[in-house]
């Protein structure tokens, strides 16, 4: 029984429906505690949560130098023994950096500016969600790469999902345990639950007697140190892309206005998640070993292919979660929230060029074209800012939104150039 389990899930479009349904129960679960948390501690509680959620996301770029990409593509078709290898450098210059970074926020930034994002009580907190963060998303993302899409999606369901439908009916019952620390503390026992299946599925199996013996190599960092560079620079400005709107909200428009784009936002991101983890992902090994096997016509027929079922996926989604949208403000029960509906339109737009440029971004960094991509990404940054910007002091959120849809389409139109431009190159 369990073999023809397991020949099932072997077939691509069944590993994609089972993807999609992990990555769906994770959206569900963290909409409903979106939901959850504007209705039962009010919409400035879910805005602080939103920043909070930005801020463990981003941390954990400056740790890796860049490296994690370039281990990711290493890995495929590469022995467990040189894997490993990789993994005890790359974790010792993690756990190098993770100690001053801790020192810097602590002893300079957070004295500074932490306070208006991060409560003084929630610091420790934050440092051990960005420790967790750090190890569970570059194991998920290799696991992906090794081809192993469903156990990667089960160790980000026990981090991001599972702790989330054990708080809600527990805080329904004790009221006291309505607040933000509250969530912290179940979402750092996720982490705690992902690492405990993340080592006893992955990490323990490795042969890292073998490597410890021959020890580190400052050749190892010098050999790579070129390469990763520009995968650093890339890696802080999609991080910043991806949170950078939180914080100038914040900023410019208050806590409130805050929560209510968080709100919309879980909503178009939901779409998102399903369709790139489902579709453009999964697919990411296949690209780099077509590109390496100088298999071109495949290459490119797997981009073309993974285009038409984004787009088509993104857009099933958005028209359900348009429909469904009235009905959740409903459940929300703030009546200010109705007046911003234009948000979550908007944003499901921007979210169809990202998926389009994301899946353009996988397919240059198969073919190895690194500087394309840092420049591509930092380019978009700095536009990106820039017309958040302008679009927040004419015309508020709405203005807001409109910029983000104008530089997601920008770097959209600028990769396909470029794919076109340096076609078998």
């Amino acid at each position: 029984m369990f073999s023809k389990i397991r020949k099932l899930l072997e077939h691509k479009a069944m590993k994609s429906l089972v993807i999609m349904g992990l990555r769906g129960g994770t959206m569900v679960a963290k909409f409903v505690l979106s939901i959850f948390l504007a209705r039962y501690l009010g919409l400035e509680d879910l805005g602080l949560y939103g920043l909070l959620v930005a801020g463990v996301s981003v941390c954990p770029v400056f740790l890796k130098i860049g490296l994690r990409n370039i281990i990711e593509r290493e890995a495929v078709g590469q022995d467990i023994v040189s894997l490993t290898k990789n993994l005890m450098h790359y974790y010792v210059l993690i756990c190098s950096m993770l100690v001053l970074i801790i020192l810097i926020l602590k002893a300079i930034v957070f004295p500074l500016i932490g306070s208006t994002f991060v409560p003084g009580e929630l610091f420790w907190l934050v440092v051990l969600l960005v420790i967790g963060e750090s190890f569970i998303v570059d194991l998920f993302f290799l696991l992906i790469i090794m081809h192993k899409p469903i156990v990667g999606n089960i160790l980000l369901f026990l981090q991001t999902a599972l702790w989330i439908l054990l708080y809600i009916p527990l805080a329904f019952l004790n009221q006291e345990m309505q607040s933000i620390t509250s969530v912290m503390i179940f979402w750092l026992a996720g982490n705690v639950l992902s690492f405990v299946f993340g080592w006893k599925y992955f990490w323990r199996n490795l042969p890292w007697s073998k490597c410890i013996v021959l020890g580190i190599s400052k050749d190892w960092y010098a050999s790579r140190w070129r390469s990763c560079k520009g995968f650093y620079l890339n890696d802080i400005a999609n991080a910043g892309l991806q949170n950078i709107d939180r914080y100038l909200v914040r900023i410019f428009l208050g806590l409130e206005i805050t929560g209510v784009y968080v709100l919309f936002w879980q909503m178009a991101n939901a779409v998102y998640v399903l369709a790139t983890t489902g579709i453009i992902q999964i697919n990411r090994p296949y690209l780099i070993r077509a590109w390496k096997d100088e298999n071109f016509d495949r290459f490119y027929f797997l981009i073309k292919k993974n285009f038409i079922d984004t787009v088509l996926v993104m857009v099933s989604l958005g028209i359900l979660v348009s429909i469904i949208a009235p009905f959740v403000l409903n459940i929300v029960n703030r009546p200010m929230v109705y007046g911003y509906m234009y948000i979550l339109w908007i944003l499901l737009l921007a979210i169809l060029f990202k998926g389009g440029s994301d899946m353009l971004g996988h397919a240059l960094l198969a073919q190895y074209r690194d500087k394309i991509l840092f420049r591509s990404a930092l380019i978009h940054l700095i536009i990106t800012v820039l017309l958040m910007l302008v679009g927040i002091n004419l015309y508020d959120i709405k203005g807001f939104v409109v910029s983000i849809v104008i530089s997601n389409l920008c770097l959209w139109v600028f990769r396909l150039y470029v794919m076109r431009k340096y076609r078998n190159v």
